[in-house]
């Protein structure tokens, strides 16, 4: 197995000999061969190419009974508000770095939202997957912004800064807990997130390969503690 960088090269190096089927895998992409099949490799293979385009699929966005901070996580086949998410209350609100939070009633795909829903469910949202993204800060954009990431999970260790030390903090809105940091350092797909810039610049997410549903997450509240005082 090998690993493409991020110009889609690859190599495989020190194979015996043999015969080969060379085959891409991905969870955002297919390909166009889907294999090529080598009886027997050459010594030297100059090269095996392949080419990529974004996959159609489906993900799964939960959501809680009121005000949830959400992201889009593809490029969805619908954008209007109400036919993507059938709970969703209109309008939702966007961020504007020179209006504040703006009302939309059509969405974008890895775009992050606050949307107040009627009951607490889950929907497949249908698309076209993403998995690498490139999010621009201009100079009217140092602060806090509303930020979404790509198709899958990406840590937050992993976010590519340019220039470095740009992204000073993340934080996720939960409905029972309020801001909290992101959950295992992770920015998810379907979760929008709170991010703090202190310079212009780009950021750059890559989601890793495995990407699977989280589980619905049962949250408990616990009474707060009592006051002791000296009688």
């Amino acid at each position: 197995m090998a690993h493409t960088d991020r110009q889609g090269k690859y190599l495989l190096d020190y194979l015996p000999s043999g015969n080969y089927r060379i085959a891409p895998e991905s969870f955002y992409f297919e390909s166009t061969p889907a294999e090529r099949n080598y009886a027997p490799l050459n010594n030297f293979e100059p090269g095996a190419d392949f080419t990529l385009k974004p996959r159609r699929g489906a993900l799964l966005l939960r959501y809680h009974e009121g005000w949830n901070l959400i992201a889009i996580p593809l490029l969805p086949d619908e954008d209007a508000l109400q036919q993507l998410l059938p709970d969703a209350v209109p309008p939702a609100y966007a961020w504007d770095p020179d209006s504040g939070y703006v009302r939309r009633w059509q969405v974008e795909g890895l775009r992050s939202y606050w949307v107040k829903f009627i009951r607490r469910d889950s929907i497949q949202i249908a698309g076209t997957l993403v998995r690498d993204i490139t999010v621009p800060f201009t100079a009217g954009q140092t602060g806090w912004n509303l930020f979404a990431g790509p198709s899958g999970p990406c840590p937050v260790t992993e976010i590519v800064q340019a220039p470095p030390a740009i992204l000073l903090s993340a934080y996720a809105y939960d409905p029972y807990y309020g801001y909290l940091p992101p959950v295992d350092g992770m920015i998810e797909a379907g979760k929008g997130y709170f991010v703090k810039i202190v310079a212009p610049g780009n950021l750059f997410l890559r989601a890793h390969e495995h990407v699977t549903s989280s589980p619905a997450r049962t949250l408990l509240r616990f009474p707060g503690a009592g006051r002791l005082t000296d009688e």
